[in-house]
């Protein structure tokens, strides 16, 4: 229960609850991840600015080796601190209720979304072409038809079918023996 963990973390047996010490981490944390997130994302901005890339094979390489353990890394502090309570204003915006509700459907978005890019893709009758009010737009119309597609599937395939695995699953009750007999 997240109100329980709450409150045992307000007691904390010893009193580090806002110390400057304490605060210094959560900031070195989140700095660190700020860094490793900026660093995986823009860290080859100028390479991607000409084509062919300027980088070396070997750049390429250790790039594409190394981006997704930083990346997770980075995601691991930033998480510490937000489960923490160090966050601040991103925790605050983070854990509003509307995060709850989007939370359930981004799994079967993951699932439904190549089904949704292929439809598009495959019914175009002239070949795409990559304006920013083009892509704004076809982002939008995708990202609009995956989330209400994801929506329905949610409703009436998976929380049905998790209602009655729960129902298969649930614990028979013990009968009691019958005294009178």
């Amino acid at each position: 229960d997240y109100k329980r963990y709450k409150d045992v973390q307000q007691q904390d047996p010893l009193g580090n609850q806002g110390s400057g010490k304490r605060l210094l981490v959560d900031a070195a944390l989140l700095a660190f991840s700020l860094f490793l997130f900026g660093s995986t994302v823009y860290g080859i901005y100028q390479d991607a600015q000409s084509v062919p890339g300027t980088m070396s094979n070997y750049e390429n390489y250790a790039y594409i080796a190394l981006t997704k353990p930083a990346w997770a890394i980075g995601l691991c502090c930033f998480c510490f601190v937000m489960f923490e309570g160090g966050g601040g204003a991103i925790e605050w915006f983070l854990s509003r209720e509307f995060f709850g509700y989007i939370s359930k459907l981004t799994f079967c978005m993951y699932l439904i979304h190549p089904l949704i890019l292929s439809l598009y893709f495959c019914n175009m009758v002239q070949s795409v072409r990559f304006t920013v009010f083009n892509y704004a737009v076809a982002f939008l119309g995708i990202l609009f038809a995956t989330a209400v597609v994801s929506f329905v599937v949610t409703l009436f395939a998976e929380l049905p079918l998790s209602n009655f695995q729960g129902f298969l699953l649930r614990p028979k009750k013990q009968r009691k023996p019958n005294p009178a007999s």
